[in-house]
């Protein structure tokens, strides 16, 4: 009875395993375009819920409709790693009256902003507060941590910012600048496309697209070019 491998042997099975390798091993690294793809469309989902979950309605408040929950784009130096290059990230958050209005930012100082359910780190790449701050949840700074070099809300929607109010609707633009709760021009009529690109921002050779619905805000991920 033959108790070990001939070199042949040997051989066959380091070229077979180095076969299997090449296709396998690539599968297993992370995909930056699909990770932050999925990514984002559970935080959409996630403000979404939010806006549904918690009443906003004050009847001592008369402008307690611009405190609607909202998914906001930005690029700030706040959001790089080195302080000086603007880069692109996003924030959940419900705007807040400080004693100076309203101004539609994602002021992570004054309680504004949502903690991620699992990590506890604040959802903002960094507006107000530093990529590198340890209570950041790093991934929204998409920039930094995915390469993304714009972000276009187009279709039904324009600007950098989504909002929803209690029945789910998506809204566009600021809810600080609305003037009445449910402002008809502001709300979303046709599908809401947001692209996010990578690489390079006029060529996008890597990109992509979540649709949001009108009246559900059903939102997907509608399209993915790696």
């Amino acid at each position: 009875m033959r108790k070990s491998f001939t070199l042949y042997e040997l051989i066959l099975v380091i070229v077979i395993i180095g076969i299997l390798s090449s296709f396998i091993i690539p599968r297993l690294q992370t995909n930056p375009v699909v990770s932050l793809a999925n990514q984002l469309i559970e935080h959409i989902r996630y403000t979404q819920h939010l806006a549904m979950a918690d009443q906003k309605f004050d009847p001592y408040n008369p402008e307690w409709y611009k405190e609607r929950w909202q998914i906001r784009f930005f690029k700030k130096k706040y959001a790089s790693r080195d302080h000086q290059t603007s880069q692109f990230a996003y924030a959940i958050f419900s705007d807040h009256d400080v004693g100076s209005g309203y101004d539609g930012n994602p002021n992570a100082t004054t309680g504004e902003v949502v903690k991620d359910p699992i990590t506890h780190k604040l959802i903002s790449g960094g507006f107000t507060i530093y990529y590198d701050d340890p209570k950041t949840y790093k991934k929204a700074a998409i920039g930094e941590e995915y390469g993304v070099v714009d972000v276009k809300l187009f279709g039904g929607c324009s600007g950098k910012r989504i909002s929803f109010d209690a029945l789910g609707r998506p809204y566009k633009g600021s809810p600080a600048t609305m003037t009445q709760a449910y402002q008809k021009n502001r709300l979303i009529h046709s599908e809401c496309k947001i692209k996010v690109c990578f690489d390079d921002k006029d060529a996008c050779p890597r990109y992509f697209i979540i649709a949001i619905e009108p009246e559900t805000g059903f939102s997907y991920i509608k399209t993915v070019v790696q």
